[in-house]
């Protein structure tokens, strides 16, 4: 944000030269007003002369120039230091535009010098970058401390490193400084408890900062201006009282966030000091107490955070009380009594997951009509979700899993105007609302797996435009709809694994248009899909588990219809027929496949070997293969022209004779070779010396349980598995 200020009052005071004198006054005759400015930018740019305080107001777009040579150059020299990826910081250029509107920089209109530097990472423009960082220094280079005027810096979530350095004591007028996110280790420095103007800290999650020489006490001490301090997850190793002793000078704090800070002992009185608190976080700490009802007494407190502590007994209900309140977390505690029953107020957040409560959902808890996150998961709850119509226009996210719910889903939920997250999971619901019709519903993920719900899966579910993930797996349902296209259908994963579904698998689950993933694992369907239409198939199905099953029926067939596929899971079936391995050279997008525990499946090799005597662009793009428990008698030397593959699974197999050397000369990527529990009686010695070691070799090879004999083989040296387990064998 290129902006510059508008100073409200006088320059400084400073002596200059005769004849630059003569020139100003000169200037003054005829241009007052502009006089001023000038003299301010000369003198101070002669003589440093410190700025006056910032009671200036921000514009954009000044017409004359401000920037100083020396601030350009500073801030030129400290983006050299830095490594910088393409389009970060690419208003900073030599080309004598002017700094005070470059990105990120604010000067001060009467002086010309800069006086805030805030450029995080989030704020720098550059897309395309997940998760990445743009800036990235050893240390911070010493051209920062050129800019003696800062006021605001802020660098926050850039890959910086080392430690921060003593030299930020320079920057005397710093009120504001986050250094959040950037990777410093090491001691926090002394230095930092002599920046007395300092307004706002942010030192937060730097995970390997320290407090110990000097620790808490001592930097903090004398910051008595101090309004805003964070420090998540530094290491402080301090009681909860000694931390509050420490800032009580610091009346006007208002934020107070200390997460995973190593915070022991109990809350008492201390902490009611900072009256004008608005922001309280101190989870993820070793805190053993009751909640202290007094926080009932900080009137601005707009968010409280105690999450993850060792808190015990029961919720203040007077918490709910707080006028300001907008975010209560109190989750991952040891609270054990009922739920409050709350009155209306302006609650945004709440989050009580992960405690001991018990007894049932307050019906009241709905009337928080401003809510937008609602956790209660991992409780003791129990009885109906109260069955009443609510109206929570703004409720998002409903989590209510691992309780005890029991009795009907109540359909309300489903009609709520801005939820986009349901999640009833690991509770005992027993039915699903069979009639509900809400098509614009915002609902993105439902998930109502583990519970004990029944029937047939209500079609109304597949008509939520919307739905992109809908788990129903672990539960006794028995049929799905047979007709479930929707053109507008949103659907990408849908599981419905460890039901009671049987017979032939449901076309319908096929004909929706954006289904990517379909988990139908530990069911009854005893039939595949062979008899249909290329176009009722999903065009994006990319994942499909059929495991533990009663399926028969075409293999190669079946897959060869699912042009996007990636990986199938077909094992512990009943397949009894012969699958020819050729069609692998067929589709080139499958990465996986599995068929083992299929013991009546023969597995016909014989003409996969010739067509895989093509070039290697030919070659499947195969790269998990698991065979095991198939009873296949022969090792199927088709695998060594996978030209792809990096885990070859066959135990547990009736394979004789020799493990072929081709597998180490032809498969560089092999990550994991199982073959034990064979009948295996040695290697082929390899034709060349193997040079699969310098890839990084296996990572994992067993062949226990065979009849291998004689000394280990010393070529396996050049394989170099990194685990190798030739138990059960009869080696000298």
């Amino acid at each position: 944000r290129s902006k510059s200020v508008v100073a409200l009052h006088h320059g400084p005071r400073c002596r200059s030269n005769s004849s630059s004198t003569e020139s100003i006054v000169a200037m003054q005759k005829h241009h007052y007003f502009m006089g001023l400015f000038v003299i301010g930018v000369v003198c101070a740019s002669k003589y440093e002369t410190p700025p006056p305080p910032p009671t200036s107001t921000a514009t954009r777009g000044a017409a004359s120039r401000i920037c100083l040579p020396n601030q350009s150059s500073a801030l030129l020299q400290f983006k050299q230091s830095l490594l910088i990826l393409p389009d970060a910081l690419s208003s900073w250029q030599h080309n004598g535009s002017d700094c005070c509107h470059w990105k990120g920089v604010i000067c001060n209109n009467l002086t010309g010098f800069v006086i805030a530097l805030e450029i995080p990472f989030h704020d720098l423009g550059v897309y395309g970058y997940d998760q990445d960082i743009y800036l990235k220094g050893v240390a911070l280079d010493s051209s920062l401390f050129k800019l003696r005027y800062l006021q605001r810096l802020d660098l926050s979530y850039n890959l910086l490193n080392g430690m921060i350095p003593k030299r930020l004591v320079e920057l005397s007028h710093l009120t504001h400084l986050n250094l959040s996110h950037c990777e410093f280790s090491g001691q926090i420095p002394i230095e930092l408890s002599q920046m007395t103007r300092l307004v706002s800290l942010d030192l937060s999650y730097n995970p390997r900062l320290l407090l110990q020489h000097p620790n808490f006490l001592q930097l903090f001490k004398g910051l008595v201006h101090l309004e805003h301090l964070r420090l998540d997850r530094a290491d402080v190793s301090m009681s909860l009282r000694e931390v509050s002793m420490t800032l009580s000078s610091s009346q006007e704090l208002q934020t107070l966030s200390l997460s995973g800070c190593n915070i022991s002992g109990t809350m008492d009185e201390s902490l009611l000091h900072f009256q004008s608190l608005s922001y309280l976080d101190l989870g993820s700490n070793q805190l053993e107490s009751s909640i202290l009802e007094g926080l009932c007494s900080l009137g601005d407190i707009t968010s409280l955070r105690l999450r993850g502590n060792f808190m015990t007994g029961a919720i203040p209900p007077c918490l709910f009380s707080l006028p300001s309140l907008k975010v209560l977390d109190l989750g991952g505690n040891h609270l054990n009594s009922q739920i409050p029953n709350p009155i209306p107020s302006s609650l945004t957040e709440l989050d009580l997951s992960g405690n001991g409560l018990t007894g049932s959902i307050p019906s009241s808890l709905f009337n928080l009509s401003f809510l937008e996150t609602l956790e209660l998961s991992h409780n003791l709850l129990t009885e109906n979700i109260p069955s009443s119509h609510f109206n929570l226009p703004f409720l998002k996210k409903l989590v209510l899993s691992g309780n005890s719910l029991t009795g009907t889903i109540p359909s309300w939920l489903f009609n709520l105007s801005s939820l986009e997250e349901l999640d009833l999971s690991s509770n005992r619901l027993l039915l699903i609302p069979s009639m509900l019709f809400n098509p614009i519903s915002p609902l993105n993920t439902v998930n109502l797996s583990d519970n004990s719900l029944s029937r047939s899966v209500p079609s109304w579910l597949f008509n939520l435009s919307s739905l992109e993930s809908l788990d129903l797996s672990n539960n006794f349902l028995t049929g799905v709809p047979s007709l479930l296209f929707n053109s507008n259908s949103s659907l990408t994963t849908l599981d419905l694994c460890h039901n009671n579904l049987m017979g032939r698998i449901p076309p319908s689950l096929f004909t929706l248009p954006s289904l990517r993933k379909l988990i139908l694992g530990s069911n009854k369907f005893s039939d595949l899909l062979a008899n249909f239409d290329n176009n009722l198939y999903s065009q994006h199905l990319e994942f499909l588990q059929l495991d533990h099953n009663f399926l028969s029926g075409d293999i190669s067939s079946f897959v060869k219809r699912l042009p996007a596929l990636k990986s199938i899971d077909l094992s512990s079936n009943c397949f009894n027929v012969t699958v020819d391995l050729s069609f692998l050279f067929s589709i080139k997008g499958l990465a996986a496949l599995d068929l083992s525990n299929n013991t009546r499946l023969t597995v016909d090799s014989s003409h996969s070997s010739d067509d895989a005597q093509g070039s290697s662009k030919d070659s499947p793009g195969i790269q998990s293969l698991k065979l095991n428990s198939c009873n296949i008698r022969t090792f199927p030397r088709f695998v060594c022209k996978l030209s792809n593959l990096v885990a070859l699974e066959l135990s547990n197999n009736n394979m004789e004779g020799e493990i072929p050397s081709c597998l180490w000369w032809e498969l560089s990527s092999f990550d994991a070779l199982v073959l034990d529990h064979n009948k295996l009686h040695g290697f082929e010695e390899p034709a060349h010396r193997i040079s699969l070691a310098a890839d990084g070799g296996l990572l994992y090879m067993s062949v226990s349980n065979n009849r291998i004999e004689g000394e280990i083989p010393t070529f396996l040296c050049d394989v170099a598995p990194t685990f190798l387990d030739m138990s059960e064998n009869s080696l000298t």
